[in-house]
């Protein structure tokens, strides 16, 4: 009386529901890859201004890595600075939780190099109570362009001094 008198099936198609679920995770990939291209450093920082994320390229820049400055502000890597390379506050968007674009920040590598980016940020909040809790943000290193400015404009300064000369 244990006799199999048939198998019974029930066949769902899941490819779509597979492809939605992946999805999210395809999205988040892709735009971490897109931001790993187009920047030379990330970080994060808690309200109280202290690291809380801080991108490997760090490490490339110090020779130190970037978990070692995690728990430090951002003053632990570098400082905001001029054009001229004076020190500079941090920008105006910090104290006021806004976000700000390309302020200049200086780090100085483990040999004295001197290494400068175009530092942006933006606050974040808590998602159901609206209250700060940091900030996040991006550097682009721009050195060589400022090195590139810098021989440029004393190029022009040599020229303006011969042509005064010849005069």
């Amino acid at each position: 009386s244990n006799v199999l008198l048939g198998v019974v099936g029930h066949y769902v198609e899941a490819a779509s529901q597979i492809a939605i679920a992946a999805e999210p995770d395809q999205n988040a990939s892709r735009m971490h890859d897109q931001l790993r291209a187009s920047s030379d450093l990330f970080w994060e920082l808690d309200a109280e201004g202290n690291l809380t994320a801080l991108s490997d390229r760090v490490t490339d820049l110090l020779g130190k890595p970037a978990a070692l400055f995690i728990g430090q502000t951002l003053g632990a890597i570098g400082r905001f600075v001029e054009r001229n390379g004076a020190d500079a506050p941090p920008p105006a968007g910090f104290g006021k939780h806004q976000p700000f674009r390309n302020a200049i920040f200086l780090i100085q590598g483990q040999a004295g190099e001197k290494y400068h980016l175009h530092m942006s940020g933006v606050p974040y909040f808590a998602a159901d109570a609206g209250k700060f809790e940091g900030f996040r943000g991006a550097g682009v290193n721009v050195t060589e362009r400022f090195q590139a400015e810098d021989q440029a404009a004393q190029a022009y300064r040599d020229l303006e001094q011969a042509k005064e000369a010849l005069l």
